[in-house]
Parts: C-alpha cells; structure tokens; sequence
C-alpha cells in the first residue's frame, strides 16, 4: 500500500489512516476520492480478519475528517459510499464540485490558469 502514510494506533480503539500524495497530475482531484473509497473498504474487509495489521480497527464505523481541499474529497466519499461513513466533519471545505471550484479559484487567480505561486502576485 504505497499510499498510506501513516498507520496511528492509539491507546483507544481509534485508528487514524491517511492517505499521501503520490504526486502526478490528478487535476480534479478524483484519485484523493478513489483512494478513500479503496482504504475504506480495504479497513471493512480487513477488520474482520484475526491475522490483519488492521483487526483492532471498527470497519462498520468509519469517520472522515476534511480539511480544505480535504473536505471536497470528503464530500466525493460521501455521495458515492454513504452508508460506508459513520459520520464526517468538514473544516473550512472547498466545494465537492469542482467546476464551482474551478470557477472560484479562476477569480482568485486575477483570472490566470495553470500552475503558479500563490498567492498571486499583485501587479505594480
């Protein structure tokens, strides 16, 4: 699984699993979503195997937090696979729809496209 990062476990029957960048072009985002979707079901099944790193983990409660860019993909996990999420708190999320977001980030930008710093730069 070369896209986790970190596996926490806790003194509480808490696990915290977070998926890393792997870096490449995913535009919209969509590859964030694909691999909750997959970690969630790869703790669901996992969790009912006595021989899995994964056995101390609830698969039937399930919670996701989103943060920003987090909370979009939040929302993705959420309208493909509800019944798969105990409950989500979203924290200052940018919009499941990325169109919306595009359209926003376009005013943010001054209008400019494509890759650059940020924040933009002001014009003299």
């Amino acid at each position: 699984m070369h896209w986790l990062r970190r596996v926490i476990w806790s003194s509480t029957p808490t696990t915290v699993i977070s998926p890393s960048d792997t870096g490449g072009d995913n535009l919209f985002r969509v590859d964030y979503a694909v691999d909750v979707l997959n970690l969630i079901a790869i703790v669901r099944g996992q969790s009912q195997d006595p021989a899995s790193v994964l056995r101390r983990a609830d698969g039937e409660r399930i919670h996701l937090w989103g943060h920003s860019m987090g909370g979009g993909i939040a929302q993705r996990v959420l309208t493909v696979w509800p019944e798969a999420i105990t409950s989500a708190v979203l924290y200052a999320s940018m919009s499941g729809d990325e169109r919306r977001n595009f359209e926003q980030i376009i005013v943010w930008s001054d209008g400019q496209t494509g890759r650059r710093s940020w924040p933009p730069l002001r014009r003299c």
